[in-house]
């Protein structure tokens, strides 16, 4: 009886085409899966852009450089790399520094590094390269405006101005295209749902009660890792 090989994830695939640029003499086949599996979607895929990035870095280099373990010199040429930016590429933001960092940490732990030994993304070299980096490069984090239903707060008060969840609904039809988009959106609203949240909403999820609202089951979500699941509350149809 054979056992099937699982197909490597995306993580893995971009360990095994970068591997002359990583020394996995300690890392262990089933650690790198365990963690793979326990990672979110959107956390596997932002790890596998940092590392095609990385990696894709550290392989254009004459000669060509070691990525896992990294120098911390190597981190600081490349945090430099990426707040530099070219005609193919913008410069880096801070927020998008960080993570990069935070994801080749992760990498180096994963294959077994910093267990005994610090991790060269905590050296103190770069370290102060993100903070001055940070320093030379000061702006808010610009966060999106919130959707509001389109109502007035308050007696005296103008509706509020811009996009707003009565005008999208105002702005469907009433072919089946546009009546799938009005439910997706309210619903989105009434439940305050993530995109991944939202596309994965069955109709077994919904249910309809006596004063015609309505409850959803969402039965897992970013913060819902495990699957323990929430009931939210559904407006009634007007």
């Amino acid at each position: 009886m054979t056992t099937e090989t699982p197909f490597p994830s995306s993580v893995e695939l971009m360990l095994r085409i970068h591997a002359p640029l990583i020394d996995a003499r300690q890392a262990n086949s089933l650690a790198i899966e365990a963690a793979v599996a326990a990672m979110a979607p959107a956390t596997k895929a932002a790890i596998t852009a940092d590392l095609k990035c990385y990696l894709g870095w550290c392989w254009s280099r004459h000669p060509r450089i070691t990525a896992i373990p990294a120098a911390p010199e190597t981190l600081v040429h490349y945090l430099r790399w990426l707040e530099k930016g070219s005609e193919e590429r913008p410069p880096a933001k801070a927020a998008t520094l960080a993570r990069r960092i935070a994801s080749i940490a992760r990498m180096h732990r994963i294959l077994g590094f910093g267990e005994k030994e610090p991790l060269p993304t905590q050296a103190g070299m770069v370290r102060d390269t993100l903070k001055g980096m940070r320093r030379n490069n000061r702006q808010r984090q610009q966060q999106a405006a919130p959707l509001r239903l389109g109502d007035v707060m308050a007696e005296g008060q103008a509706p509020p101005e811009g996009v707003t969840v009565r005008a999208l609904l105002a702005a469907c039809g009433s072919d089946i295209v546009s009546m799938r988009d009005a439910a997706l959106i309210s619903l989105a609203y009434d439940a305050g749902l993530r995109v991944s949240e939202l596309v994965g909403t069955q109709v077994a999820d919904l249910r309809q009660v006596g004063d015609m609202s309505g409850r959803l089951e969402i039965a897992h979500s970013k913060t819902d890792q495990e699957g323990q699941g929430a009931l939210a509350w559904l407006s009634p149809t007007p």
